[in-house]
């Protein structure tokens, strides 16, 4: 994650791992783009709330879901992928 973060901001665009439910930058700016594990957005609800703020709502233009790219069939790869639905 930290690769495609940095070649995001390489090129201007504000983005950001959330990698820890500490993460305090990523919750004071919000980002255009956030690299986030399934675990991460569905096992905590820091983040969740974090993402649902007016501020994220504003300028958030993508949620990339790392490992996704894993994902053979629907769940196959974590256990948490069944629970998300788009």
């Amino acid at each position: 994650m930290k690769d495609q973060v940095r070649s995001c901001q390489e090129r201007g665009v504000a983005a950001a791992a959330a990698v820890t439910c500490d993460d305090k930058s990523s919750e004071k700016e919000a980002m255009k783009g956030v690299y986030i594990s399934p675990e991460m957005i569905l096992g905590t609800k820091k983040w969740r709330s974090v993402l649902d703020t007016n501020l994220y709502q504003s300028r958030l233009v993508g949620l990339v879901i790392d490992e996704a790219h894993c994902v053979k069939t629907w769940g196959d790869f974590h256990q948490v992928f069944k629970s998300w639905a788009i």
